[in-house]
């Protein structure tokens, strides 16, 4: 099972006096016109993850911006702290992205594995995978 949600809630406003308290769906992303101001959220879709032989999962995923280049990718198991990653190629620089994450030793049960990627404007974009 995948979850995917937004992140962040941005208010209206243009930054100078008072915003309104009614939050602006992120869902959907944006960027803001006047301003150019990258709001578009990073989309991270799990392509796969399996449990192989003995105690390892193997993840693959893509992560995708529509308006900044990617610039960092995290994990963290079941709630501990988040540990950076590489993309596939090497380098996290452009606005699709593939991920490999093999995490040995980790004991038969069901955990949580939440994958973060952030793109150059700091907009993240967060998934939760459930391994069995």
């Amino acid at each position: 099972m995948v979850t995917r949600w937004p992140t962040a809630i941005f208010f209206q406003g243009d930054g100078v006096g008072p915003r309104s308290q009614s939050p602006v769906d992120c869902s959907r992303g944006r960027t803001d016109q006047r301003s150019g101001v990258d709001r578009q959220y990073t989309s991270v879709i799990t392509v796969s993850a399996s449990r192989q032989s003995g105690a390892g999962v193997d993840v693959e995923f893509t992560a995708v911006d529509k308006a900044s280049p990617l610039r960092r990718c995290e994990y963290a198991l079941d709630a501990g702290s988040w540990t950076p990653m590489e993309a596939a190629d090497g380098v996290i620089d452009s606005m699709e992205e593939k991920f490999v994450l093999h995490l040995a030793g980790v004991p038969p049960g069901e955990h949580v594995l939440v994958l973060r990627a952030i793109d150059s404007a700091n907009n993240a974009g967060l998934t939760k995978v459930i391994l069995h």
